[in-house]
């Protein structure tokens, strides 16, 4: 393998730094001779880390949306945001609760004393079950980083989600912020971004100095686009730019449903949730890599 490009697609010898290279694409390649190149599966745990078997889990399924997986340096333990997405009646319901684990197999829901269910406290919730706002609204926290550079300790876990008001059509992308990842007080300004709906976020990007987030757009072809904007605050978004739809050759009713992105070694890692707009075909999880991030 020669670790070179050739001239007419840039440098002939690329500075990686100190990178770790994955070798997921050409890039760093200028021939290659009988090898291949093989991409080996995830190792699937046989059952759930997480189930819904609290009350105020019934009739729901549970889901972590983008990057929300976090390490609690002072707790010494992880700590997971995920939704509980309920239909009651005709009225769709995504609660925000949160569970911890040592080892991230392991997960307990702890009683954060933080919301109300049923006229009691003693539960992982969030956001309050049946707030009034649950009438018309969709609302829900989907992605919370952990911001060390922000000097403002109230700013210090920032949360990026949607809200859809079912009666009049409203949506947006909200954004909010916490001083301990549970106790969410949201921004004056939303919504931040007219449109939007599973939302991920990548947080800070130090290449590019702002934060980054990937949420859907309504594409020419496709109901579901994946798009990108920045921000210098975590509250004033450019436009989204479309920046992943499908293309010829995809499947009929192909669709990108979300697409949490991370970063390896100065590489964008994105896994796109392929989706089947057309009967009860399941979500899969595909690959996307990038080397700026759009």
């Amino acid at each position: 393998v020669g670790l070179s490009r050739v001239a007419k697609e840039g440098p002939a010898v690329v500075d990686i730094g100190q990178n770790r290279q994955l070798f997921v694409d050409d890039y760093l390649i200028d021939e290659m001779s009988a090898l291949e190149r093989i991409f080996h599966r995830p190792t699937k745990e046989p059952a759930p880390v997480i189930v819904p078997d609290r009350p105020w889990e019934e009739s729901s399924f549970l889901g972590v949306l983008g990057n929300s997986v976090l390490y609690d340096e002072e707790a010494k333990q992880y700590r997971m945001y995920y939704i509980i997405y309920q239909m009651i009646g005709l009225s769709e319901r995504q609660h925000f609760a949160v569970a911890v684990s040592d080892d991230g197999l392991h997960w307990t829901k702890p009683e954060l004393g933080v919301a109300d269910f049923r006229g009691s406290k003693a539960n992982n919730l969030l956001v309050d079950y049946e707030s009034p706002r649950y009438a018309e609204e969709l609302f829900f926290y989907t992605n919370v980083i952990y911001d060390r550079r922000d000097p403002d300790p109230a700013r210090r876990y920032k949360s990026l989600g949607f809200l859809l008001n079912h009666r009049t059509g409203a949506r947006g992308t909200m954004v909010s912020f916490s001083p301990d990842g549970l106790h969410f007080t949201d921004a004056p300004e939303n919504p931040v971004l007219p449109n939007g709906d599973t939302n991920t976020l990548l947080g800070w990007d130090d290449r590019i100095g702002k934060y980054v987030a990937y949420p859907r757009t309504d594409g020419p072809t496709s109901a579901r686009d994946i798009g990108y904007s920045t921000s210098d605050d975590f509250i004033h978004w450019t436009p989204t730019q479309t920046v992943m739809e499908p293309i010829a050759g995809d499947p009929p009713h192909f669709e990108i449903y979300g697409m949490p992105v991370v970063k390896y070694e100065g590489l964008y890692l994105g896994f796109p949730w392929a989706f089947i707009a057309a009967g009860l075909e399941p979500l899969d999880t595909q690959l996307a890599i990038s080397r700026d991030g759009i």
